[in-house]
Formats: structure tokens, sequence, C-alpha cells
């Protein structure tokens, strides 16, 4: 990004991602799904710009502005792992329920996350879906380059909850009506 006549922001973003998952069929109404992954984030930048204060306030000279220069490498990694069940409990309704665990090594944070869901099949082309669950949300990898690192950086715990009907009108064509 060209901010000025000498003025720059560059981001190099790299990204590794290894994840295994396997799904096990153990009876007739039981189908319990699993897996783990390693998800690593490197931000390379490099940048030459004026840096704006927290507060702006009236008649505000950005001329005055200082320059500030970053040349560094933030970076993170989150391990998981999970484990979910889903019950046929009848031939068109179904639950779900599981955990997730996650961990994030710049803060040494962890967070087990339960989740359910419910599905009910009405017929083969209209389905009826409830979910609740807690996700966990590790800090943006612009935020773990070092100078840019709020020392007190920590993750955040989201709640996500809601109810969807889905409608197949014609092959190919999916209609969806949900809340959340």
């Amino acid at each position: 990004v060209k901010l000025g006549p000498d003025l720059n922001l560059d981001q190099k973003p790299y990204e590794w991602l290894l994840r295994g998952q396997f799904e096990w069929l153990w009876a007739k109404a039981h189908d319990l799904q699993a897996g783990a992954e390693w998800h690593q984030t490197r931000l390379m930048l490099k940048g030459r710009f004026a840096r704006l204060p927290a507060e702006l306030g009236s008649g505000f000279d950005y001329g005055t502005l200082p320059v500030v220069e970053v040349d560094a490498l933030g970076g993170k990694a989150v391990t998981s792992a999970w484990i979910q069940d889903r019950w046929k409990l009848l031939p068109d309704f179904s639950v779900s329920a599981g955990g997730r665990y996650d961990s994030l090594d710049i803060t040494g944070e962890f967070n087990l996350s339960p989740r359910v869901s419910a599905e009910f099949v009405f017929d083969e082309r209209t389905t009826w879906r409830a979910y609740w669950g807690d996700y966990f949300q590790t800090p943006d990898p612009m935020e773990t380059v070092p100078g840019w690192l709020n020392p007190r950086l920590r993750s955040h715990l989201a709640t996500a909850w809601g109810c969807l009907v889905e409608k197949t009108p014609l092959p190919g064509h999916i209609l969806k009506a949900e809340y959340y």
C-alpha cells in the first residue's frame, strides 16, 4: 500500500495448515466424528508511515504526524482437536453434541468449547436445523507483530446460536431462511 511519495505499508502473510479428520459409524444410530489440526500464521510487516493518534479532535493537522518504521515478523500457532457424536433418534430427527479444544501458543491460552445441534427433515426437499456453540477467536495476525503487539493480547470467546429452514425448490438450488 502506497501512502504517499515515501510512505508505504507492505504485508506478506504466510499460512500452514495440517488437518486430519475421521468419521466412524459405530452403531446404526450413531455417527462419531473427530479430528485435529495445527494452524500457523506468520505475517512479515514492513513499512514507513504516519501513525494516527488514538484521538484526533478538531483542527487536526495530518502533516505533523510522526513517521513510524516497522520491519518485523509476527506469528501464532493454534492447535485444535474436536469430537462430535450424531444420534439419529428418529428416522427424520437427529441431535449432535460435541466439543472442541483450542490452544494458542503466543498467549498460552486454551479453551474447551461445547456445541450442540438438532436437525429435522420434513421431506426430501425441506430441513430444519438449530445450533448453539462457543467459538474461540484468536488475535488477528497483524496483532502478533512485535512493536504492534499488545502485552495484554488475548483471544475472545464468541457464542453462536441460530435456527434455519432449508428448502430445495429445484435441483441445484437452495433457499435458506436463517435467524442467528
